[in-house]
């Protein structure tokens, strides 16, 4: 009976596909330039950092609300971004922000900019993270730099 059914939906083209659910969301690039560190969770490195040669807006790369907005210790001023789907988008190391906490913003929008105030720290660069039901992802697996 096994044989019998794999034989008849082997050449099924009605049969479900599963894709993944990420596959159907195009992601707004933050920011154009090249990636210098790249995603290494097991370094504890749960994004990337992507250098720019110049001062730049930093863009959201989906509609949504904005969680957190804000300065920290680490980090310099630190954009969260909570999406459809159970996703969050994590923007750091920004020179300045463009947004407030609870402010619905549509992909592509401006929420801080990234660029030295000291010029000896080099070039500037966003850290940044895309998180899916709290797992960390490979942003540069779904959005090109």
């Amino acid at each position: 009976f096994v044989l019998q059914y794999e034989n008849e939906e082997k050449y099924n083209l009605t049969a479900p596909v599963q894709k993944n659910e990420m596959d159907k969301i195009h992601f707004f690039p933050p920011i154009r330039g090249m990636i210098v560190a790249p995603f290494a969770p097991n370094r504890l490195n749960f994004g990337i950092d992507v250098v720019s040669t110049n001062e730049h807006n930093v863009n959201a790369a989906l509609d949504g609300t904005i969680l957190m907005s804000g300065y920290t210790a680490n980090n310099g001023y630190v954009v969260i971004i909570q999406h459809a789907g159970n996703l969050v988008t994590v923007y750091k190391h920004l020179d300045s922000i463009l947004k407030r906490e609870s402010t619905r913003i549509k992909a592509g929008e401006a929420v801080g900019t990234i660029g030295t105030k000291d010029k000896a720290q080099g070039d500037p660069f966003l850290h940044f993270e895309l998180w899916h039901k709290g797992t960390a992802l490979d942003p540069a697996q779904y959005i090109s730099f």
